[in-house]
């Protein structure tokens, strides 16, 4: 082996994997200093939605 990794080689089958709404988090987290500036309730833990990507390693 030549010591390099070839991406496709590693991940087969390919692997099944989430993904996020990228800009959910980032509009919920402004909306923290608005909420507390305005004496607004915090939830104390917010769940983000994702998608799940299946693809060959679950077929």
């Amino acid at each position: 082996m030549d010591g390099q990794h070839h991406l496709p080689d590693v991940f087969r089958p390919p692997q099944t994997t989430i993904t996020p709404d990228y800009t959910l988090p980032a509009h919920t987290v402004a909306k923290v200093p608005s909420a507390w500036l305005n004496n607004e309730p915090l939830a104390p833990c917010v769940t983000l939605p994702y998608q799940l990507i299946g693809r060959e390693s679950v077929r």
